[in-house]
Formats: C-alpha cells, sequence, structure tokens
C-alpha cells in the first residue's frame, strides 16, 4: 500500500524528522502531500486551529493545499519556539492528474501553478537573506 501505517509513521517522524527540522533549522519547511501535513499538523501554530485536512476530496470547491497557501501564505509550526514556515503543496508526481482547465468548481490546476510560482518566489527570497 503506498499509504504509510500512521503509528510507524508517527513514530519514524518524532524519532528522525522532528530531530532533524531541530538539528538543521531550515528556513521553509516544504510538505508535499496529506500523510506528511497530517503528521506536522499538531506543530501548527498559526492560523489555529490548522485546517483538518488539506487535500482533494470528491468536492472540488473544497480549497486543497495549493489554494490554502495561495491565499493564506505558509502555515507556521512551532518546535521548541522556533517557528518555521510550512508550505503544503501537492506532490509533483500527482498533478499530472488534475484537468489541465478550471471548471466552475474545479480550480485545482492553476491553484498549483500559482502555488508553484510563489513557492519558487518564497525559495528566492528566504535564499538571498
Amino acid at each position: 500500500s503506498p499509504i504509510l501505517d500512521p503509528t510507524i509513521a508517527r513514530t519514524c517522524m518524532n524519532a528522525w524528522l522532528i530531530h532533524e527540522i531541530r538539528l538543521i533549522r531550515p528556513k521553509l519547511l516544504i510538505a508535499f502531500g496529506e500523510e506528511l501535513y497530517q503528521l506536522l499538523r499538531a506543530y501548527i501554530t498559526d492560523p489555529s486551529p490548522a485546517p483538518i485536512k488539506l487535500s482533494a476530496s470528491s468536492d472540488k470547491s473544497i480549497p486543497d493545499a495549493e489554494s490554502w497557501f495561495v491565499e493564506n501564505g505558509p502555515l507556521m509550526v512551532n518546535l521548541d519556539r522556533i517557528k518555521y514556515s510550512l508550505v503544503p503543496i501537492r506532490h509533483p508526481g500527482n498533478s499530472s492528474r488534475l484537468p489541465k482547465t478550471s471548471s466552475v468548481k474545479d480550480h485545482r490546476y492553476e491553484y498549483y501553478q500559482r502555488a508553484r510560482v510563489q513557492l519558487i518566489n518564497l525559495i528566492r527570497i528566504d535564499g538571498s537573506n
């Protein structure tokens, strides 16, 4: 199954990922996909409460990760009183399944493209400091 067992995922995250973030102290965290977003959700301090889910659902009018990021900017994660910007975004491999034309209810591809540009600009700004 491509879906990680939640117990194993939390164990790995707490044993390695959170520890690595604390050691490296990156300027920006990028969460590719709903699973990683769900693991980091407990550490999100802004907005409060964090969105319960940021993946596409059967109702395509519900915002997903890209529309959230485009409209609101990065989420804020707090680890040991250090804040990190978190950008949740669709895994690039999953973008090929998005319809290339927007409909009245489905603007996911447009938001995906806009989010990519916004993320690249954010990386450029953070990288210049």
